[in-house]
Protein backbone atom coordinates (compact mmCIF):
# COMPACT_ATOMS: atom_id res chain seq x y z
CA UNK A 1 0.00 0.00 0.00
CA UNK A 2 1.47 3.24 -1.22
CA UNK A 3 0.94 6.08 1.57
CA UNK A 4 1.47 9.75 2.04
CA UNK A 5 2.17 12.00 5.20
CA UNK A 6 3.58 14.92 6.39
CA UNK A 7 6.27 14.20 8.63
CA UNK A 8 7.39 16.85 11.86
CA UNK A 9 10.49 16.83 14.19
CA UNK A 10 8.94 18.60 17.15
CA UNK A 11 12.52 19.93 17.90
CA UNK A 12 12.85 21.52 14.62
CA UNK A 13 10.56 25.04 14.38
CA UNK A 14 8.73 25.06 11.07
CA UNK A 15 9.35 21.34 9.96
CA UNK A 16 7.59 19.78 7.47
CA UNK A 17 8.74 17.26 5.43
CA UNK A 18 6.20 15.60 2.70
CA UNK A 19 7.02 11.99 1.98
CA UNK A 20 5.53 8.87 0.23
CA UNK A 21 5.93 5.38 1.71
CA UNK A 22 4.80 1.77 0.99
CA UNK A 23 3.60 0.18 4.24
CA UNK A 24 3.19 -3.36 4.34
CA UNK A 25 0.73 -5.01 6.55
CA UNK A 26 0.79 -8.55 7.93
CA UNK A 27 -2.60 -9.40 8.49
CA UNK A 28 -4.60 -12.58 10.25
CA UNK A 29 -7.93 -13.00 10.32
CA UNK A 30 -9.58 -15.03 13.72
CA UNK A 31 -11.56 -18.57 13.24
CA UNK A 32 -15.09 -17.81 13.09
CA UNK A 33 -14.63 -14.33 11.82
CA UNK A 34 -15.23 -11.87 8.91
CA UNK A 35 -12.63 -9.37 9.84
CA UNK A 36 -8.59 -9.39 9.61
CA UNK A 37 -6.49 -7.72 12.29
CA UNK A 38 -3.07 -6.15 11.94
CA UNK A 39 -0.31 -8.18 13.08
CA UNK A 40 2.61 -6.44 11.91
CA UNK A 41 3.44 -3.29 9.99
CA UNK A 42 6.04 -2.13 8.10
CA UNK A 43 7.26 1.14 6.61
CA UNK A 44 9.58 1.36 3.64
CA UNK A 45 11.10 4.75 2.72
CA UNK A 46 12.76 5.54 -0.54
CA UNK A 47 16.20 7.02 0.73
CA UNK A 48 15.21 10.78 -1.16
CA UNK A 49 12.39 10.13 1.44
CA UNK A 50 13.87 9.18 4.48
CA UNK A 51 16.66 11.75 4.36
CA UNK A 52 14.04 14.71 3.97
CA UNK A 53 13.69 13.59 7.96
CA UNK A 54 17.03 14.79 9.01
CA UNK A 55 18.04 17.13 6.09
CA UNK A 56 14.99 19.63 5.55
CA UNK A 57 14.55 22.25 3.27
CA UNK A 58 15.69 20.01 0.05
CA UNK A 59 19.14 19.66 1.80
CA UNK A 60 18.88 15.74 1.72
CA UNK A 61 17.47 16.13 -1.66
CA UNK A 62 20.39 17.52 -2.89
CA UNK A 63 22.47 15.11 -1.07
CA UNK A 64 20.89 12.03 -2.73
CA UNK A 65 21.10 13.80 -6.01
CA UNK A 66 24.84 14.32 -5.56
CA UNK A 67 25.19 11.13 -4.44
CA UNK A 68 23.43 9.13 -7.04
CA UNK A 69 25.45 11.36 -9.82
CA UNK A 70 28.77 10.38 -8.21
CA UNK A 71 27.74 6.62 -8.32
CA UNK A 72 26.72 6.87 -11.79
CA UNK A 73 29.93 8.43 -12.50
CA UNK A 74 31.80 5.87 -11.18
CA UNK A 75 30.03 2.79 -12.49
CA UNK A 76 30.47 4.71 -15.92
CA UNK A 77 34.51 4.84 -15.19
CA UNK A 78 34.30 0.75 -13.97
CA UNK A 79 32.66 -0.18 -17.02
CA UNK A 80 35.09 1.47 -19.46
CA UNK A 81 38.38 0.47 -17.60
CA UNK A 82 37.23 -2.70 -17.58
CA UNK A 83 35.40 -3.25 -20.79
CA UNK A 84 38.84 -5.66 -22.03
CA UNK A 85 38.60 -8.00 -19.26
CA UNK A 86 35.02 -8.59 -20.03
CA UNK A 87 36.15 -9.26 -23.40
CA UNK A 88 38.60 -11.67 -22.58
CA UNK A 89 36.19 -13.45 -20.87
CA UNK A 90 33.83 -13.91 -23.59
CA UNK A 91 36.10 -15.26 -26.02
CA UNK A 92 37.48 -17.45 -23.52
CA UNK A 93 33.08 -19.00 -22.79
CA UNK A 94 32.99 -19.03 -26.93
CA UNK A 95 36.41 -21.05 -26.87
CA UNK A 96 34.96 -23.48 -24.52
CA UNK A 97 31.19 -23.19 -25.99
CA UNK A 98 32.85 -24.48 -29.41
CA UNK A 99 35.19 -27.32 -27.87
CA UNK A 100 32.03 -28.77 -25.70
CA UNK A 101 29.73 -28.66 -28.77
CA UNK A 102 32.42 -31.06 -30.35
CA UNK A 103 33.08 -33.23 -27.86
CA UNK A 104 28.66 -33.24 -27.80
CA UNK A 105 28.63 -34.00 -31.47
CA UNK A 106 31.36 -36.19 -31.18
CA UNK A 107 29.34 -38.77 -28.52
CA UNK A 108 26.24 -38.05 -30.91
CA UNK A 109 28.13 -39.67 -33.77
CA UNK A 110 29.36 -42.75 -31.63
CA UNK A 111 25.83 -43.37 -30.71
CA UNK A 112 24.83 -43.12 -34.36
CA UNK A 113 27.46 -45.32 -35.51
CA UNK A 114 26.43 -48.40 -32.86
CA UNK A 115 22.78 -47.68 -34.04
CA UNK A 116 24.37 -48.60 -37.78
CA UNK A 117 26.37 -51.61 -36.85
CA UNK A 118 23.54 -52.85 -34.82
CA UNK A 119 22.12 -52.91 -31.42
CA UNK A 120 21.96 -56.85 -31.12
CA UNK A 121 18.63 -59.14 -32.59
CA UNK A 122 16.99 -57.52 -35.70
CA UNK A 123 14.12 -59.86 -35.07
CA UNK A 124 12.02 -57.53 -33.08
CA UNK A 125 11.23 -55.57 -35.92
CA UNK A 126 9.35 -52.63 -37.15
CA UNK A 127 9.93 -51.13 -32.85
CA UNK A 128 13.34 -51.21 -32.99
CA UNK A 129 13.56 -49.59 -36.23
CA UNK A 130 11.23 -46.69 -35.47
CA UNK A 131 13.35 -46.43 -32.62
CA UNK A 132 16.34 -46.21 -34.68
CA UNK A 133 14.45 -43.41 -37.29
CA UNK A 134 13.53 -41.35 -33.75
CA UNK A 135 17.01 -41.19 -32.73
CA UNK A 136 18.95 -40.20 -36.02
CA UNK A 137 15.78 -37.39 -36.36
CA UNK A 138 16.79 -36.45 -32.36
CA UNK A 139 20.72 -36.56 -33.90
CA UNK A 140 20.30 -34.39 -36.66
CA UNK A 141 18.13 -32.02 -35.04
CA UNK A 142 21.07 -31.78 -32.57
CA UNK A 143 23.85 -31.58 -34.87
CA UNK A 144 22.09 -28.57 -36.88
CA UNK A 145 21.46 -26.87 -33.51
CA UNK A 146 25.32 -27.08 -32.81
CA UNK A 147 26.32 -26.18 -36.07
CA UNK A 148 24.30 -23.06 -36.09
CA UNK A 149 25.28 -21.87 -32.57
CA UNK A 150 28.98 -22.90 -34.03
CA UNK A 151 28.29 -20.42 -37.00
CA UNK A 152 26.49 -18.09 -35.08
CA UNK A 153 29.89 -17.26 -32.46
CA UNK A 154 31.96 -17.82 -35.22
CA UNK A 155 31.87 -14.31 -36.93
CA UNK A 156 30.28 -12.18 -33.93
CA UNK A 157 30.90 -8.36 -34.48
CA UNK A 158 28.88 -7.54 -31.56
CA UNK A 159 27.14 -5.60 -33.60
CA UNK A 160 23.97 -4.87 -35.87
CA UNK A 161 23.21 -7.80 -37.88
CA UNK A 162 23.20 -7.87 -41.90
CA UNK A 163 19.02 -8.18 -41.61
CA UNK A 164 19.15 -4.76 -40.01
CA UNK A 165 16.56 -5.48 -37.13
CA UNK A 166 18.56 -7.79 -35.16
CA UNK A 167 21.68 -7.61 -32.49
CA UNK A 168 24.01 -10.20 -32.70
CA UNK A 169 25.44 -10.37 -28.42
CA UNK A 170 27.58 -14.23 -28.07
CA UNK A 171 25.01 -16.50 -29.19
CA UNK A 172 21.76 -14.38 -27.72
CA UNK A 173 20.03 -12.61 -30.47
CA UNK A 174 18.08 -9.95 -29.78
CA UNK A 175 15.02 -9.13 -32.18
CA UNK A 176 13.80 -5.67 -32.75
CA UNK A 177 10.05 -4.81 -33.85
Amino acid sequence: MNLSQVFAIWFIPFHRSPVTLTTMLHLTQPPNSKKYYITAQNDLYQVDQFVRFFAPWGIGDAIVLAWNYQATIFCMILAFLFTPFTWLQQNYADKNTTKRGARFMNSVERIEERRMKGFGDRSIGSAREDAAQTVQSVAEGVRGRVNNAAAATDGVDFGHDSKGDQEQFGVMQVIKP
